[in-house]
């Protein structure tokens, strides 16, 4: 009975230590549309088709690389990214939400791949770009 107490109390305390500030391993930030750029660069018809056929928001949603998970990259942005847009010359609000997701390649610095919290180099790839319809949450 005493050791479900103790699991008990363990898995309260891990969930306070997640909730508290400060602690995510994983966090959003913000992005400017041109932080893109490099990430679209490898497909050029795909950034052509995208840059040509919508207007962007100014700025966007990512996940942002904890303090905690490494020191070196803590606050660095990655994908996914995500940023309303509305098509080219369209009045009124943004009504769809682009999502660019990219591969994280993690290195050390003999060049293994490595988990996050051991790398002294970070990369993104593109993987994939997705659009749909963006309604605003009340």
């Amino acid at each position: 009975m005493l050791h479900l107490v103790r699991k008990g109390v363990g898995l309260l305390a891990l969930a306070v230590l997640l909730a508290l500030p400060g602690s995510a391993a994983w966090a959003g930030g913000s992005f400017s549309v041109e932080d893109l750029r490099p990430i679209l660069q490898p497909e050029p018809v795909l950034a052509k088709w995208l840059n040509d056929g919508l207007e962007f928001d100014e700025t966007g949603d990512a996940a942002r690389i904890g303090q905690n998970v490494n020191p070196r990259f803590g606050g660095l942005r990655v994908g996914p990214y995500t940023i309303l847009a509305k098509p080219k010359g369209a009045a009124g609000p943004f009504t769809l939400e682009v999502t660019v997701e990219t591969a994280l390649i993690c290195r050390n610095a003999a060049g293994k791949d490595v988990d996050v919290s051991e790398a002294t180099d970070i990369q993104e790839k593109f993987a994939s770009v997705s659009v749909r319809p963006y309604k605003e949450s009340k």
